[in-house]
């Protein structure tokens, strides 16, 4: 037995291993970068009504379109800075309360529901119906801190019926998805301007579980 130790030592010797790599179970690969994940970008914007939205097809806030403007370029040297516009690609989800129909889609697009030189309502928003009605949108473009958000709220008008319009109460969020149990940032708690312009503060970064 002493002669078979002997000689296991001697091969080792030989061969100048260290007989502590025989069990060195470290990993000395290098790292893959595909592991790292990527935040989930914010594409969705939730409107939730917070008026007392009174009674009828158009009760609550009246949405006529919303926007998201982004810097797409920013020339230091010849000080110039150029910014695009785009407007809502599709309605994800719409939830009126029991009062308030209407057509979600008309909130696609630009801004349409009233006469720029009479301030008329044309028909061409979408009702919430009050406290517990809200609208989730979708944007093409990922919306990002420093970005500027407005929500046209059809108020401050005169209707069809040449009512005044009230302007509503409003809490608008920004989302990764539009799951309404999901992960929402709220970027403006009480507006109640008839076009809220909202700037986009820092996000907190959203992994996909």
């Amino acid at each position: 037995m002493r002669a078979r130790l002997a000689l296991v030592f001697v091969v080792l010797a030989a061969c100048e291993l260290d007989v502590g790599d025989l069990f060195d179970t470290s990993d000395t690969s290098e790292p893959d970068d595909t592991d790292t994940e990527t935040p989930l970008p914010y594409h969705y914007v939730r409107i939730l009504d917070l008026s007392d939205g009174g009674s009828g097809a158009s009760a609550g806030a009246d949405i006529d379109a919303a926007s998201l403007t982004e810097m797409v370029s920013d020339d230091t040297a010849n000080d110039t800075t150029e910014y695009e516009t785009s407007y809502v690609a599709e309605v994800a989800m719409y939830s009126p309360t029991a009062d308030a129909t209407g057509d979600p889609t008309k909130v696609l697009g630009e801004p349409d529901a009233s006469d720029v030189s009479t301030c008329t309502e044309t028909g061409w928003s979408v009702s919430l119906g009050g406290i517990g009605g809200e609208i989730i949108l979708r944007f093409e473009s990922a919306i990002d801190e420093g970005d500027t958000l407005r929500i046209f709220e059809v108020g401050d008008c005169v209707d069809i019926h040449s009512e005044p319009v009230r302007t509503e109460s409003l809490e608008v969020q920004v989302g990764t998805s539009a799951d309404p149990t999901g992960t929402w940032v709220t970027i403006a708690s009480n507006t109640t301007e008839a076009v809220s312009v909202l700037l986009v503060p820092a996000l907190p970064e959203v992994y996909s579980r």
